[in-house]
């Protein structure tokens, strides 16, 4: 990273420096492998705890507090809209993008199921009637899922029935 100096909000120079020299840098005071083991920590806990898939968490830490919030905002969605009866929450729209951006990071394989959760994520947070190009756009994605999905288990039932069928003649 780059350290840059300030005076009187001007920048008036940089340095350039190793990541595990900042800790050593004149007014820096802290412990880098309090750093270290801090974060060893909160990855461990979400790791644990945040595990529905597709899920949208926020991490908050407030000032001066010595401890951080996880919320999950699928269900502050859920409780707000629950509350409200609002077709709009606070955090829906954001977490639909997150969901959008991380569905489209996501490629085929094993992630499959993964990306579907979060196109569905998406388009349920989104409403038709709002965001109707990005909700258009999800549902083609999960259609383009689905038809390929199955004309995965077509090809491969082909196959199956093509070994069957071929399989116990005893070739010569």
């Amino acid at each position: 990273p780059a350290v840059c100096g300030h005076v009187g909000g001007v920048v008036r120079g940089y340095q350039v420096v190793q990541t595990d020299q900042l800790p050593d840098w004149p007014g820096a005071g802290f412990d880098g492998q309090a750093v270290l083991d801090n974060a060893h920590a909160l990855l461990t806990f979400l790791h644990a705890h945040c595990t529905r898939p597709g899920g949208s968490y926020w991490v908050l830490k407030e000032p001066n507090a010595n401890f951080l919030r996880v919320f999950d905002l699928k269900a502050l969605c859920d409780e707000y809209t629950d509350k409200t009866n609002a077709a709009h929450n606070p955090f829906g729209h954001a977490v639909a993008l997150m969901s959008w951006r991380m569905a489209q990071r996501t490629a085929g394989g094993a992630a499959a199921a993964d990306r579907r959760g979060l196109l569905l994520q998406c388009a349920e947070l989104l409403g038709a009637r709002d965001h109707p190009l990005l909700w258009s756009v999800a549902h083609s994605q999960l259609a383009q899922m689905a038809e390929a999905a199955a004309a995965a288990a077509a090809e491969e039932a082909a196959a199956e029935a093509a070994e069957r069928g071929g399989g116990g003649g005893g070739g010569q």
